[in-house]
């Protein structure tokens, strides 16, 4: 289960190695998923964890250069939805309008029409829209 105790336990750790890695750098964005309304908010804050995480594995896998910022976020939003979409089909009730609008713009490769607002909210003004 994406969102289990163990699976919950794992990410703290990871992350934890992340925070400490001298060489695992991401630029990140806490506001991408802060509008969720209400009701979504506890599985927002857990998948903002996997989002994190899906943002350092992305600089990881890219080594030869720091990957641009809307880049990093599009990589971290991305894994987070995936969680989101394993998690709702292991339970079906904890579906949400919010995220399935995110995944649909996933699924059109309309990301950047979400992220960019976002990060520019949090300050990042330089972004290649590849």
């Amino acid at each position: 289960m994406p969102l289990s105790p163990e699976t919950k336990e794992w990410r703290k750790n990871l992350y934890d190695w992340f925070v400490q890695a001298p060489r695992v750098s991401i630029h990140w964005c806490a506001g991408m998923l802060l509008d969720a309304p209400r009701k979504d908010r506890d599985m927002a804050g857990d998948l903002l964890v996997q989002a994190m995480l899906s943002a350092g594995a992305y600089v990881i896998e890219h080594p030869e250069n720091e990957p641009p910022p809307l880049e990093q976020a599009r990589a971290s939003l991305h894994g987070a939805l995936l969680t989101y979409k394993a998690t709702v089909a292991a339970e079906p009730k904890k579906a949400s309008r919010y995220f399935d609008h995110l995944v649909a713009l996933d699924a059109k490769g309309k990301l950047n029409d979400y992220l960019i607002p976002k990060l520019s909210n949090c300050g990042v003004t330089e972004m290649s829209v590849p």
